[in-house]
């Protein structure tokens, strides 16, 4: 019978250790795959924000697609004129109106994310509230981006977010709820979109 790796003074049942050494202490003081570090351990000494380094053309190519675009987007909305009820913004830039507002008079869970994107360009956080509470959250997602790609073309470095798989699902949980909560509040207060609301 083979000898128990863990004796019993080991577990907390006699005069040794206190408490079970955690799964790095056991990774650290295992032989097997030794040229190879602990998973456990590597997990947890790896910081949840880097700056990593950028040298691939391809990525860089693809950064430069993402500055320019949110860039011409920034532009398009600043110089787009918010509409006064909130919603059809949209269709100053040829855009058909909201099939869902025309067919059944309530507004489609997108309803006012470009009017909140052009007010969000104007520096009004409240009024891009009021429009969808969706327009604030993708306009911190782009300046974001456009800012990591920025930084990965001037000084070739990143920011890297490492996120657990678990953090990660946490998140996408949150991201649907949010999305609900904001067509929620869209639908609360569309009543209160009149025409001619000042801006």
């Amino acid at each position: 019978m083979p000898a128990d790796p863990w004796p019993r003074s080991a577990r907390g049942g006699g005069p040794g250790l206190a408490r079970p050494p955690h799964r790095a202490e056991r990774c650290e003081g295992s032989t097997r795959n030794a040229a190879r570090p602990c998973r456990a351990a590597t997990a947890a000494r790896r910081p949840w924000i880097e700056i990593d380094r950028v040298m691939v053309t391809r990525q860089l190519i693809l950064d430069g697609v993402i500055v320019g675009v949110l860039s011409a987007l920034l532009v398009l909305v600043a110089r787009t004129t918010p509409s006064a009820d909130y919603t059809g913004t949209h269709q100053q830039w040829g855009f058909p109106p909201c099939s869902m507002r025309v067919l059944f008079g309530i507004p489609c869970p997108g309803c006012g994310v470009t009017t909140g994107l052009a007010w969000m360009a104007r520096g009004r956080l409240l009024d891009a509230c009021l429009a969808n509470l969706l327009a604030p959250l993708l306009f911190l997602v782009g300046a974001f981006l456009w800012t990591n790609s920025l930084l990965a073309l001037t000084l070739r470095r990143r920011i890297h977010l490492n996120l657990t798989a678990p953090l990660s699902w946490r998140l996408g949980l949150y991201a649907i709820l949010y999305v609900v909560l904001a067509y929620a509040v869209k639908l609360a207060t569309y009543a209160m979109m009149t025409p001619g609301r000042p801006e």
